[in-house]
C-alpha cells in the first residue's frame, strides 16, 4: 500500500510541481486551467480575453466580460487525457456558463452577468490494498481528485470596463485505502473553497480613436484596436484538510495569488452590416504565487502568506522573471479572421526549471459563418453568423518534455440575443 501511496503522490507532484518546492498542499489537481485553449498559452487564466467557454476558471471575473457577448456556451473534453502521458493518469473537464448584456436589453444599461458552471477530474486508477501477510489484494479501490465549481461574474462599463467575480468550489480526493483493525477503509477527503477576482479593462481605441478607421473600398473601412487588461485573483480559500484513516495529519489546499495583465492589439473590417475581425494579437503574462510557506521556527508549521504572497509587480509582472518563489507565465495569441488561433507560451519559476512550453491551436466557425452570410442573402446563414459559434481547440502541455500532454476539446457558443 505505501508503494501506492508514494506513486499517487509523485504524481500529484507532477500534475503541480510548483506546489510542493514551496510548501507541501494536499489536492494540488485545483490549481490546473481547466480551458484546453488557455492550458496551450502557458496555462494563463487571470487576465485572459473572453473568447473562451471556460475560460473563467482562475478567475471568475471573466465571466462578467464574456457575458457580454455570449449567452450560453459548452465545452467538453471528446475523450480522456492520459495526463503526462500516462495512460492510468486519466484528466477530464466539463463546463458551461448563462450570460446576459443589458445594455442589449430595454434596460439599456452597460452591465453584463454571467454564471458558470465547471467540473473536472483526475483518476489516478485503482488500487489494491493489501495487507502484511501476503501480497495478494485484500480489496481494491479508486483514486482521483475532484471538484465542482459555480461561479459568478459582473462587468460595468463606466469609460474603462471594471469586473469582478466569486466562486464556490465542493472537492473530493480519494488517495487510496487501508485495512485498519481488520476492517477496510478508504483514505479520502472532501471540502469547499472560494475563490475571487477582479479585472480592469482599458479599451483604448474605443476612449481614444474610435472613429478614426482606413477606408479600404465603398462602404468598409478598417479600424484599428488596442486595450490593456489588469487582472488580479485568489483562488482555493479554504481550511486545511484531513484524510480519513491518516489521523492528524493535516495539509492546507493551495491557495493560489495570480496577478497578470493582458495586451490586445488588432485591425476590424466594419460596414453598415457586418463586423469582423480580421486580426487580433495577445500578450497575456502573470505572475502566480502558492500562498503557503513553512514556519521553520515553529516545528515547520503550516501558514498562508498575505493576499499577494511574494509576487512583486516590478520583477515579475513586468520584469517577467520567474524565481524559487514565483511562477511567471507568457503567452502570444494569434486570433485571425475569427477563423484561427494560434497560442505558444512558457512558464517558469518555482518548480519549473528549465522552463516549460506549451501550444495550442483553435478552430472557429465564426469566421466562415461570417463570410457566407455577407456574400448570401440567406436567414439561415444570418442566424448562425450572428448567433452560433463551434469550436475545436488542440494544446499541448510540457511541449518538448518527456510527460507532454495532449488535450482536445470542443465548445458550442450561443451568443448575441436580446430579450
Amino acid at each position: 500500500m505505501k508503494l501506492k501511496i508514494i506513486g499517487l503522490i509523485f504524481a500529484s507532484v507532477l500534475v503541480s510541481q510548483n506546489i510542493y518546492s514551496q510548501g507541501e498542499a494536499a489536492v494540488p489537481f485545483l490549481v490546473l486551467q481547466q480551458s484546453p485553449q488557455f492550458t496551450g498559452a502557458a496555462q494563463v487564466g487571470v487576465a485572459v480575453p473572453p473568447i473562451d467557454p471556460m475560460g473563467f476558471y482562475l478567475n471568475p471575473a471573466v465571466l462578467g466580460e464574456t457575458s457580454k457577448e455570449f449567452n450560453f456556451t459548452t465545452l467538453f473534453l471528446p475523450s480522456k487525457v492520459n495526463w503526462l502521458g500516462w495512460d492510468k493518469l486519466k484528466f477530464n473537464t466539463f463546463g458551461m456558463s448563462l450570460g446576459y448584456n443589458f445594455e442589449n436589453s430595454l434596460l439599456n444599461i452597460p452591465l453584463s452577468i454571467g454564471i458558470g458552471f465547471i467540473s473536472g477530474k483526475l483518476d489516478y486508477g485503482t488500487f489494491a490494498v493489501t495487507g502484511p501477510e501476503s501480497p495478494n489484494p485484500i480489496f481494491t479501490t479508486e483514486s482521483y481528485d475532484k471538484f465542482n465549481q459555480f461561479s459568478i461574474g459582473a462587468s460595468y462599463s463606466f469609460y474603462l470596463d471594471f469586473s469582478a467575480g466569486i466562486a464556490s468550489k465542493y472537492f473530493k480526493s480519494v488517495i487510496g485505502g487501508r485495512m485498519i483493525d481488520g476492517q477496510r477503509r478508504i483514505v479520502e477527503t472532501d471540502g469547499t473553497a472560494f475563490d475571487y477576482g477582479f479585472m480592469i479593462t482599458a479599451p483604448f481605441s474605443k476612449l481614444l480613436f474610435n472613429d478614426y478607421g482606413i477606408s479600404i473600398k465603398k462602404d468598409f473601412t478598417i479600424k484599428p484596436k488596442t486595450s490593456l487588461t489588469l487582472g488580479y485573483s485568489v483562488t482555493n480559500i479554504g481550511d486545511e484538510i484531513e484524510y480519513s484513516s491518516l489521523e492528524n495529519q493535516k495539509d492546507p489546499i493551495p491557495r493560489t495569488a495570480r496577478l497578470g495583465y493582458n495586451l490586445n492589439l488588432g485591425f476590424d473590417l466594419v460596414s453598415d452590416n457586418l463586423k469582423f475581425n480580421l486580426l487580433d494579437y495577445y500578450f497575456i503574462t502573470e505572475a502566480e504565487d502558492i500562498l503557503i510557506t513553512r514556519d521553520e521556527t515553529n516545528n515547520y508549521k503550516t501558514e498562508y502568506q498575505d493576499l499577494m504572497g511574494d509576487i512583486s509587480f516590478g520583477k515579475h509582472v513586468i520584469g517577467l522573471k520567474g524565481d524559487d518563489k514565483v511562477v511567471v507565465r507568457k503567452a502570444h495569441m494569434f486570433r485571425i479572421l475569427e477563423t484561427v488561433t494560434f497560442s505558444i507560451g512558457r512558464f517558469d519559476g518555482r518548480g519549473y526549471y528549465p522552463l516549460r512550453k506549451t501550444s495550442g491551436v483553435t478552430v472557429s466557425t465564426t469566421g466562415l459563418s461570417k463570410y457566407l452570410n455577407a456574400n448570401f442573402d440567406n436567414g439561415v446563414l444570418q442566424f448562425i453568423s450572428e448567433h452560433i459559434s463551434i469550436e475545436y481547440y488542440n494544446s499541448t502541455l510540457f511541449k518538448d518534455w518527456e510527460f507532454e500532454t495532449d488535450i482536445e476539446g470542443v465548445g458550442i457558443i450561443l451568443k448575441n440575443f436580446s430579450f
